[in-house]
């Protein structure tokens, strides 16, 4: 199997994990925040830990740049992300946030391939327009303050520096290393902007309290089941792609969200979900017939690392494909 059908399966199967679990986290919604993604990410840490281990990849120690990057990448796509979302929420609706998350793979398509100093593809853009408008018609236009439109503006950062931040790091450390690392790093930024927080009193307490059984299930499902390998699969196919195809699976996740919602009862069936996941799925055809045009005129949509440890294996990295991302 191709790299580039690799990397799509990955990523697709990344963005329905994300999607899927949405349903899950309204069941933590009463959950003590800095706490409860601290316990989620140090679980998909130890899980990708014990995955490290279990695979013999041996940890590498990051050099203090490469651990800059990852502070920032846990500090942004992760914690960042998080924090950001919970009190837009409450100043926008579920739409207006959705519409405004759904620009993350025209972003990708443009600011990813630009970071590596290539010339972002037209088609891949148009693919990304396409995928934007079909997010758009599912979410709806929504609504909201203009306090509600800026944080849902940061949570969109928070979720394009994700994959962005991760780009100098996989060709060095792979998927689950980087994945690993920045779990953990997590936990740490939670835990002491949580305390200081909340023993400043700048938010109300407690860090921690004890779950109920439903919020038990939905931290075991988010932290055992859909957090770690969501992260390893989406950083995988971020790899073989590049930010500016991968971004397109983007897409997948309402799909996902919506299909679990309308399995549970939640919600029916309607003309907008149709048309717009026509539409999304006309954008990722458009998407992967662009990457193949590329291949086929020899343009890679990702680039050959040269240099480093093998991203996932002990073996060389002269064998291994530097995401374009």
């Amino acid at each position: 199997m191709s790299p580039r059908i690799t990397g799509s399966l990955l990523c697709a199967a990344a963005c329905a994990a994300v999607g899927a679990s949405i349903s899950v986290t309204s069941a933590m919604r009463d959950f003590p925040v800095f706490g409860g993604q601290a316990i989620r990410y140090l679980a998909t840490g130890l899980i990708l830990l014990a995955a490290l281990q279990l695979r013999r990849i041996p940890w590498l120690r990051p050099s203090p740049t490469d651990l800059l990057r990852l502070l920032a990448l846990a500090g942004s796509g992760m914690v960042g992300f998080n924090l950001i979302l919970i009190p837009a929420t409450r100043y926008a609706n579920p739409s207006l946030i959705g519409a405004i998350l759904g620009c993350a793979p025209l972003l990708l398509a443009i600011a990813g391939p630009l970071i590596q100093r290539q010339r972002p593809r037209l088609g891949v853009i148009i693919a990304a327009l396409v995928v934007l408008a079909g997010i758009v018609i599912i979410e709806g236009a929504g609504g909201g303050s203009l306090l509600g439109t800026v944080l849902a503006i940061g949570v969109l950062l928070g979720e394009v520096g994700f994959s962005l931040l991760a780009m100098p790091l996989l060709p060095r450390y792979g998927p689950l290393r980087v994945s690993c690392a920045a779990s953990l790093l997590s936990v740490l930024l939670l835990s002491i902007i949580g305390l200081v927080l909340i023993m400043g009193q700048a938010v109300p307490g407690p860090f921690l309290r004890f779950p109920t059984p439903t919020e038990a299930g939905a931290l075991a499902i988010m932290g055992v089941l859909f957090t770690p390998g969501a992260f390893a699969a989406w950083y995988a196919g971020l790899q073989r792609l590049g930010p500016a195809a991968a971004g397109l699976w983007i897409g997948v996740t309402p799909l996902a969200a919506t299909a679990v919602s309308v399995a549970l009862g939640w919600e029916s069936v309607s003309p907008a979900l149709v048309i717009g996941s026509l539409v999304i799925g006309g954008g990722l055809t458009a998407g992967l017939l662009a990457g193949r045009t590329a291949a086929a005129a020899g343009r890679p949509t990702f680039e050959p690392a040269t240099t480093g440890p093998s991203p996932g294996s002990p073996e060389p990295c002269a064998s291994a494909r530097r995401a374009g991302t």
